[in-house]
């Protein structure tokens, strides 16, 4: 019970039982009363504020060490902040967001994604020192695939002269669609671009690779480091891309929610990423690579890792 009464409840739930349809919402501090004409049950919805003693300075006190989101969820009942919660929780703009430059010896790697009218492309680099550098973006809204191939094609030679290219793409890319008579794949080789792509029947290893790259290794550096030029991907990282509203019941997947233009930056990114880094096993080479387990456990059983 709210306050450590036994009793407290047993009038509200009694009251309920001897309701009839329709059923009027009753309402007062802290406490919610209504009747699921569904499946017949009495609802009751109880918040902290229904006992006195639970003031401003105790909610205070209890917030210490919480984010904004395990407070509204846990103590206000607040479902609806699950749709803001970040799905990229380890991105930090101080770490991750810097300058960075291409270098001159490794090529540029371009991640595609095909998203109806939402193309984008993601230009990136990995150095000598394993690290992925995001290096810029590219995305035109409301065009098709032709015309786009073609402006980044164009983008390319303009912003990257004298650099070698390696792409990938989504593997449905290669898969007839009612777009048109050519696959996607086969319009990118009109334009001399010939990707690559990896399949993995579960979209959370690609989501996990990415995630693990946000992590800090146990002396301070980072393997994802994003250019300030690439906004939407900075944003995506930074709380533009969320878990979907929270279902009761439902299994969360571990994938965002398909926001424009966000996700379509991400896709191009995320098979960027699945073609050249998979999720990395010493985990000891992490500060929370403990949270790696199952999850390497489970791909390497399925064979999504490369050994």
């Amino acid at each position: 019970s709210v306050n450590g009464r036994d009793d407290f409840f047993y009038p509200k739930v009694h009251d309920i039982r001897a309701l009839t349809l329709p059923v009027p919402i009753h309402e007062e501090r802290g406490l919610k009363v209504s009747y699921n004409t569904g499946n017949h049950f009495g609802v009751m919805r109880v918040h902290y504020s229904a006992d006195p003693a639970k003031d401003e300075a105790w909610a205070e006190e209890r917030k210490a060490g919480l984010s904004e989101e395990q407070w509204e969820q846990e103590y206000e009942i607040n479902w609806d902040i699950y749709i803001g919660k970040k799905f990229y929780v380890g991105f930090d703009p101080a770490i991750h967001v810097r300058p960075v430059m291409p270098e001159n010896n490794r090529p540029i790697i371009r991640g595609w994604d095909f998203g109806y009218l939402w193309p984008a492309v993601v230009f990136g680099q990995v150095d000598d020192r394993d690290r992925l550098l995001v290096l810029d973006e590219y995305h035109t809204p409301d065009t098709d695939l032709e015309v786009f191939s073609r402006d980044v094609i164009g983008y390319s030679k303009a912003n990257y002269p004298n650099f070698n290219f390696e792409d990938f793409c989504d593997p449905a890319g290669k898969q007839h669609s009612d777009k048109g008579p050519d696959t996607s794949i086969a319009i990118l080789n009109k334009v001399g671009v010939y990707p690559g792509y990896r399949f993995v029947r579960d979209e959370g290893y690609s989501w996990g690779i990415l995630k693990q790259l946000l992590r800090q290794t146990v002396g301070g550096g980072v393997r994802l480091l994003i250019d300030p030029r690439c906004k939407l991907t900075i944003m995506g990282f930074n709380g533009e891309l969320h878990y979907p509203p929270y279902r009761h019941g439902a299994r969360t997947k571990e994938s965002p929610v398909e926001k424009h233009p966000f996700i379509d930056i991400h896709d191009a990114l995320k098979y960027l990423v699945l073609g050249k880094f998979d999720i990395k096993q010493e985990e000891s080479h992490y500060k929370d690579a403990y949270e790696y387990d199952s999850l390497i456990e489970r791909y390497a059983a399925r064979g999504y890792m490369r050994m």
